[in-house]
């Protein structure tokens, strides 16, 4: 196991050890020849331990006759040592001199490895990487330390020469196998532990050296137990946990961490055959060659073995399977990983479905037990299950543990235990009940597996199975006491509750017990029983022995049982009495031999004392005795049915009078409705669980007396109470009403499915559930032949599974796969019709990512029912005969939404025979619509019930106008005679339609649904029948499904309105729970010309103002910018400047002071800003002057002026508060001269306009308020950068240029306007300019480009924005239209999108030409040359400081993405750089006290936004804007990000939250006023 010695050198400083170690041996140690002979032997070699021994004979004296004998004594001493039995003559002795020696040297050489590698001789080293990130790095140490010391390569290689078998190359062989395939396994992404997977593999088989005598013809059934002993006597219980449960039998668990199917499947695959001299000789062989071989030596082979052997051999192959579907061959010749093609599910033949089921469920189960087997993330499983408050959450955990407590450790059994002994104080007693049973089932189970196959003739139990089991029962011992005697703190209430649990845990212990495991535990339960004093401590264990199998009792534990109820029933005390009579009665049915015997007596001595529970008393005591119900009077059936509502009347009284009334009602049909309206409330309303059950199942007898009106009238009351949504009440119900719905007549039935149908879709989750769990029971109890109703119900169950709302999905996905396909009420053939409809549907739907990890771990919890399923279908029925492929239907569209429209016209197309692919497309650029993530969403949900319909991939996009891809998709759906779907309005306007080209969509087959147009006739299908040149198939559709379209619908959510009729009512809740479609406009704004407009100039014009034109013309390189107003360009202002050189100074400034101080400050050119003047309105003077004034300093960066001088006597001129504005500062001792250093300037883009939607972005309130904001936030920035230059430019302006510039380039710039004729180029912007509007006369299509920070802000990544396609699929999509790319960006200088975009952009080869920027960095210049890609931009900055985007700034309006968001958030979790949020050490050159002062005006800035919002939204809607209907204001509404445990309240302002940021803003401050001070 260590590492081998591969030099001659190391091999003698090794040798030297020894000597030293034994110097009686130094002289022959120390000999060259030794060493050389030592090199030169082979540890393949058949003799390898009797030549180490030879060349040890002068040291150690054994002669060669006796080489043998001596080898076979250490053989034994060594297994002795592992293994010490004094009481059989093995202890454990000390090593000889000559032992230790003779091991030493065998040891060293085992190190030398001669080539060729050998798998059955040689172990595969582990790669050392591998310790640095495992769990079990120090264990896997120490196993290393003590492998070492106990010699155990050694006593393997010893028994290989020795012994008829060959446990070293079966170890040997095991190990490399498993190894080899984890270190893939781990390079293929999946989740193994390799250092833990190398010592079990490993040590598996050491517990063989352990059994001796009568145990060792039981080696392959008792090993585990001493494998598991000597891991744990070395505290390595970690791997002995994978090591000891390595039996083939283990895999009848399937809820293995990756670790033990590896070591399983490695051990299944090596496999020895004995020659004609009984000797054993090992070999690797494939999976299948192994299966041959194990069934043709099974000569005993019955069905039931044949059956076992073929479950655990197909879960072998599906994990074989599971392992190539990722690329890891299980070829040890094999050592790279093998290319892996993924299919989208949709695109699967049901076949391919079928083994990405199986591999779905490996996949789930793996990385859920990876979490089980791990200590820290299991105990942060825990916790969170501790500290879950939602009791739906809460049951799925304990689905959860209940489906993976089989192989936890025993630390995360014990903590598993505590927590489920917690919540035997839940209010729910559903949840007490699941944590009982699931504490019953670990208690049952030992650290190591009993239920491993055993001989019929093993009657006794090894030795370490002994004690692992006292280990199990005082466990139990201890929990027995727990339950009956809480601790003090405990209140009283919740103290009955854990008492009254007591039965729960003993009968699931009991159920997970044999016969001869349970004796052990049935000794301290009886032992209390029979001891116990006081009568709530005997009730107790009465009740909780009703559960056992009383026929296990051992027949002298008989009399002292019977003695202790006899005295339980004279104690005077009813409910005592009854629980006594109770375990009587099943002391009678279960030992009619002996126990009837013991319990007559007492029954008949037993009087029943007169009083309210004299009835059930008596009827009790005539059912222990055998005797028949007595019959009892109208008036006392009255009493019974009062009694059975009082609260005070004892539980198991009102059991016994359920009983009673039952048996009276069938006697007396007469009396049947009554009675069973009575159990139906019994069933709805009674406080305890047992009493609702019973009177459930005595429903269910009395159902046969009534008649089908009657019947129908208990149904509907069942109906109403799951309708009223009460989760304590309709919880208990669906056992019971699914078989009763199935009793009515077809009608009433239909109504009762429409009623169940209609909870299950709607927006209230309580009654949802109800309803899954209802339709779960009907699909059960239907009879077989009603395939019509079992569809429907099935396709209810998929809309739930398919459903938003996680609690929904997992209710749907349970009952799907543990109530239908894990229910034994169904026959095999039956669920296998089921899984034939569905299983495709059901793959579709589940390979949708979903946020929680809760649902995640639901999901791994039910697959594994469904995966039994599948394999004992496989084994007991086998495969499955799937129906022949239908013909395929490709239905493409926008689907913004997908209508009742849109799913009648696939309920029609069904109807005829295809199967249906809905293909969500993105080639409707002019369309301003959801992402497309959303409306896939849509799609799903809205066909979830429809058989055969499947979302087309989205990473596969089809462009009906582009043969090519309709080439593709003919190969992509294995269907040459496929139908594309069309309405007549595509057919008749669509380009796709008006090619003549080869290949094109005319000449496929269609199928054809009349449509028009807004605003235009529907084209005739006759006359499109000239386009079409193949089979067309029309489609007619009712009146009112034609009618809905898309603005109808969104009309209709503006209005808050009902739309269930326009599209699924799943649907209707999506879009009302996220916000979809508010005051969301059908299309793309269009680019036009703004009205305000910068003309530059470098030299005089005649259409210049005189003054302007007089300073361009008299000054050296002079420039000039002017401000117009379209359409008759009226003059707004003007800007002019020139260069100034070093030599003018002091001509220019006129102070010598001033003058030195530039020339200290600056090197380069220098602009001197000769004068600023705005015209026309006063009022605009301040912003037009900041405006001309930005835009001549921006322009003159181009000609490399680093410093700039403006001459203004007045700073409160507009002149002053434009300079001020853009960071000017006076120059010393010269007031009336201001400069600004413009060598890196800062950059503020002003976009918060574009992130505000309509009618709220022109209103004159909000226009208000930005502009009064603005320079506010611009003065921060001249305060956080004192004295350099600020330049601001608007989005809305920006947008402008850079749609001029493509336009330009795109040749579509001189088109007169309202003429349609568009360029040959795309305009992709992929930032935020340009996003969600087209440039005119251009193809414009947005790449949705979002930066998301990591949870820990220690970095961030450039990712597909929510709810979009991923990146790749976005750049497929625009390479399908076919035209060269203009890529556009607001800003380009570190480039941290375009470098991850660039290599997408490459491996897709998108045809990309230009990329055009409005501000371009010199380095961004340089990083476009390294990609070399041409670069257009409006304006250039050599050397770019900063540059802050103001809508960055504003908490809910802006921010970046932090984590990933929760499909379908309504609020994107964000960043805003800016305190308390985050410190932004980005400004690495800012003061504290700059960031502290720009982080408040951040904060008041979004305040006075958000409040103006407000106000604005009230005044035009009559509503308050909140945190929940931000969307109805924002484009996309942010949440900023305060913590994981600080949810906001959906019903609050947003601007009191900012109210609140903005106080700890101050509080955290370390300054005040005008300079810092401690506070």
């Amino acid at each position: 196991m260590t590492q081998p010695i591969t030099t001659r050198g190391g091999w003698k400083a090794r040798l030297g050890q020894i000597a030293d170690a034994y110097p009686q041996a130094a002289g022959l140690l120390r000999k060259g020849t030794l060493a050389r002979d030592l090199w030169s032997l082979s540890p393949h070699s058949p003799t390898f331990c009797r030549d180490v021994l030879a060349l040890l004979q002068p040291a150690l004296g054994v002669p060669p006759q006796k080489a043998q004998p001596w080898l076979l004594a250490l053989y034994q001493h060594l297994a002795d040592q592992r293994f010490p039995d004094e009481a059989r003559g093995h202890p454990r002795r000390p090593f000889s001199p000559e032992e230790a020696l003779y091991l030493a040297l065998l040891d060293l050489a085992l190190q030398h490895r001669p080539d060729p590698f050998d798998p059955l001789m040689d172990l595969l080293p582990l790669p050392p990487e591998s310790l640095d990130h495992s769990p079990t790095a120090a264990d896997y140490q120490r196993f290393l330390q003590a492998a070492q010391e106990e010699h155990i390569l050694a006593l393997f290689t010893l028994g290989r020469e020795l012994m008829p078998f060959d446990p070293a190359a079966h170890t040997i062989g095991v190990h490399n196998v498993a190894l080899h395939t984890a270190i893939l396994a781990r390079q293929a992404g999946l989740p193994v532990d390799l250092p833990l997977v190398r010592a079990a593999a490993f040590g598996h088989d050491l517990g063989k050296f352990g059994c001796r005598g009568a145990e060792a013809q039981r080696i392959p059934y008792l090993h585990y137990y001493y494998t598991w002993q000597w891991f744990r006597e070395h505290g390595l219980e970690s791997i002995g946990h994978i090591s000891a449960n390595h039996s083939t039998w283990d895999l009848e668990c399937e809820n293995l961490p990756m670790e033990s199917l590896l070591l399983i499947y490695a051990d299944f695959r090596v496999r020895g055959q004995r020659d004609e001299n009984g000797r054993e000789h090992m070999a690797i062989y494939t999976l299948d060659q192994a299966r041959d071989l194990i069934f043709s030596k099974l000569a005993d082979m019955t069905p039931a073995k044949q059956r076992r052997y073929e479950t655990v051999y197909r879960k072998l192959r599906d994990f074989e399977h599971y392992l190539r579907a990722h690329g890891v061959p299980t070829d040890l010749e094999e050592d790279q990983l093998r290319p892996v093609t993924h299919t989208d599910p949709a695109l699967l033949f049901p076949e391919g479905a079928l083994e990405r089921l199986r591999d779905l469920t490996f996949a789930n189960s793996i990385r859920l037990m990876a979490t089980v087997a791990a200590s820290e993330p299991f105990a942060q499983l825990l916790e969170r299950a501790k500290g879950a408050k939602n009791t739906q959450s809460i049951r799925t955990y304990l689905h959860l543990l209940e489906e993976y407590n089989t192989y936890m450790t025993a630390s995360n059994r014990r903590k598993t235990l505590a927590l489920l002994y917690e919540l035997l104080m839940h209010p729910e007693g559903d949840v007490r009940r699941k944590a009982g049973q699931i504490m019953g089932q670990i208690l049952a189970n030992s650290e190591i597996q009993s239920q491993k196959e055993r001989p019929a003739s093993a009657s006794e139990m090894p030795p370490a199975m002994v004690e692992l089991l006292e280990e199990a029962v005082s466990l139990w011992e201890d929990y027995i006491l727990q339950c009956l005697h809480p601790d003090r703190k405990v209140a009283a209430k919740h103290a009955q509750r854990i008492a009254n649990s007591l039965k729960v845990i003993c009968r699931s212990l009991f159920q997970h017990c044999t016969r001869e495991e349970a004796q052990p535990f049935l000794t301290p339960l009886l032992r209390q029983l029979w001891q116990a004093e006081g009568a709530r401590e005997q009730f107790i264990l009465a009740d909780a022995l009703c559960q056992v199998p009383l026929a296990w009792l051992p027949a002298e534990a008989l009399p002292p049982t019977a003695a202790a109820l006899g005295r339980m029933l004279q104690a005077g005390q009813d409910s005592l009495a009854l629980a006594a009579l109770r375990c009587l009665e099943q002391l009678r049915l279960q030992r009619p031999e002996d126990g009837a015997a013991a319990a007559a007596p007492l029954a008949e001595a037993f009087v029943p004392p007169a009083g309210a529970a004299f009835l059930a008393l008596e009827g009790m005591r005539r059912r222990v005795l055998g005797l028949p119900m007595e019959e009892i009077d109208g008036q006392a059936v009255s009493d019974l049915y009062l009694s059975d509502l009082k609260n005070a009347v004892p539980w198991l009284v009102k059991l016994v009078q359920v009983d009673l009334l039952t048996h009276h009602a069938q006697q007396h049909p007469e009396a049947a409705f009554h009675t069973a309206m009575h159990l139906s409330n019994l069933l709805s309303l009674s406080e305890h669980l047992p009493v609702r059950e019973h009177a459930g199942k005595q429903l269910l007898s009395l159902c046969p007396h009534l008649t089908v009106a009657q019947v129908n009238e208990i149904a509907i009351d069942l109906l109403r109470e799951l309708e009223s949504g009460q989760d304590q009440i309709s919880r208990f119900i669906p056992p019971y009403a699914g078989p009763i719905l199935c009793l009515l007549p077809e009608r009433e039935f239909q109504e009762a499915l429409d009623l169940l149908d209609h909870l299950a879709r709607g927006p209230s989750v309580a009654p949802a559930r109800a309803a899954f769990y209802t339709l779960g029971e009907v699909l059960k109890a239907l009879p077989a032949q009603a395939n019509s109703a079992a569809r429907r119900v099935l396709g209810c169950l998929m809309t739930g599974v398919s459903h938003y709302r996680e609690v929904i999905h997992r209710t749907a996905l349970l009952v799907l796969c543990r109530e239908v396909f894990g229910s034994p009420a169904l026959s095999l053939e039956r669920k296998g019709d089921f899984f034939l409809l569905l299983h495709k549907k059901l793959l579709t739907i589940l390979s949708e990512p979903r946020g929680e990890d809760l649902t995640f771990f639901s999901q791994a919890a039910m697959l594994n029912h469904l995966y039994r399923f599948l394999v004992q279908y496989e084994v007991q029925v086998g495969p499955f005969a799937f129906p022949p492929l239908k013909p395929a239907a490709f239905f493409p569209g926008t689907f913004d939404p997908f209508s009742v429209g849109h799913k009648k016209i696939v309920e029609e197309i069904r109807a005829q025979g295809f199967q249906v692919y809905l293909a969500v497309d993105e080639f409707s650029w002019s369309k301003r619509t959801l992402p497309k993530g959303m409306r896939r969403k849509i799609v799903g949900l809205s066909v979830a019930d429809q058989w055969d319909t499947y979302l087309f991939p989205d990473d596969i996009p089809v462009n009906l106008a582009a043969p090519a891809d309709l080439a593709k998709l003919k190969a992509l759906l294995h269907d040459p005679d496929f139908y594309l779907v069309m309405g007549t309005d595509v057919i008749a306007h669509a380009s796709a339609y008006r090619s003549k080209a080869p290949g094109s969509a005319r000449e496929y087959n269609h199928i054809v649904f009349a449509r028009a147009q807004e605003g235009q006739p529907t084209p005739d299908l006759g006359t499109l029948g000239e386009v079409l040149q193949r089979k067309v198939l029309p489609l007619s559709l009712p009146p009112f499904f034609e009618g809905v379209s898309s603005t109808r619908i969104r009309a209709s959510v503006d209005q808050d309105l009902d739309i269930s009729m326009l599209v699924d009512p799943v649907v209707q809740a999506f879009i009302y729970d996220t916000g979809c479609y508010v005051r969301a406009p059908a299309r793309k704004r269009v680019l036009r010309r703004q009205d305000m407009h910068f003309q530059f100039f470098r030299s005089p014009a005649q259409a210049l103002p005189q003054a302007m034109e007089a300073l361009l013309r008299g000054r050296t390189c002079p420039m000039g910018t002017v401000l117009r107003l379209r359409p008759h360009e009226a003059l707004l202002g003007w800007a002019a400047g020139h260069t100034l050189r070093m030599g003018n100074l002091y001509e220019a400034m006129g102070s010598l002071e001033g003058a030195s101080f530039v020339r200290q400050h600056t090197s380069g050119r220098i602009l001197m800003v000769d004068q600023v003047q705005p015209e026309g309105d006063p009022a605009q003077a301040h912003a037009i002057c900041r405006m001309l004034l930005n835009e001549l300093l921006a322009r003159s960066l181009e000609a490399d002026h680093t410093y700039a001088l403006c001459r203004c006597p007045d700073a409160q001129s507009p002149l002053g508060y434009a300079l001020a504005q853009l960071g000017f500062l006076p120059v010393p001792g010269q007031e009336d001269v201001f400069c600004v250093d413009m060598r890196s300037p800062v950059v503020l883009l002003q976009d918060v306009f574009l992130h505000i939607k309509e009618p709220h972005r022109d209103s004159d309130g909000l226009k208000a308020a930005v502009a009064e904001i603005r320079p506010k936030l611009r003065a921060a920035l001249t305060q956080l950068f004192p004295g350099k230059l600020v330049l601001c430019f608007d989005s809305e302006l920006l947008n402008q240029a850079l749609m001029e510039r493509v336009q330009q380039l795109n040749g579509v710039a001189q088109v007169p306007p309202g003429q349609r004729q568009l360029g040959p180029y795309m305009c992709v912007p992929y930032g935020k300019i340009l996003a969600d509007t087209v440039v005119d006369n251009t193809v414009t299509k947005t790449l949705h480009v979002e930066k998301r920070f990591l949870p820990s802000m220690e970095g961030f990544d450039i990712v597909e924005s929510p709810g979009h396609s991923p990146l790749r699929t976005q750049i497929r999509t625009l390479k399908s239209f076919y035209r060269p790319v203009i890529l556009v960006d607001d800003l380009l200088h570190h480039g941290y999108r375009i470098e991850k975009l660039d290599r997408l952009l490459r491996e897709e080869a998108l045809d990309t030409r230009r990329l055009i920027v409005a501000i371009l960095s010199g380095y961004g210049r340089d990083l476009m040359k390294v990609q070399g890609r041409q670069v257009d931009c409006e304006y250039f900055i050599p050397n770019l400081h900063y540059w802050v985007t103001e809508s960055l700034l504003y908490p809910f309006v802006g921010g970046d993405s932090i984590g990933p968001a929760a499909p379908g958030a309504r609020l994107l979790p964000s960043i805003n750089l800016i305190l308390p949020y985050y410190y932004p050490r980005y400004l690495s050159d800012a003061t504290d006290e700059g960031i502290w002062r720009l982080s408040r005006t951040a904060l008041e800035n979004g305040c006075a936004l958000l409040h103006a919002l407000e106000k604005e939204h009230q005044a035009a809607f009559h509503t308050a804007l909140t945190i929940g209907t931000l969307g109805e204001a924002l484009e996309q509404p942010r949440l900023p990000r305060r913590g994981l445990s600080m949810p906001y309240d959906p019903t609050l302002p947003p601007s009191a939250y900012l109210a609140d940021d903005l106080a700890q803003l101050e509080r955290i401050a370390r300054w005040k006023g005008d300079g810092p001070h401690d506070v």
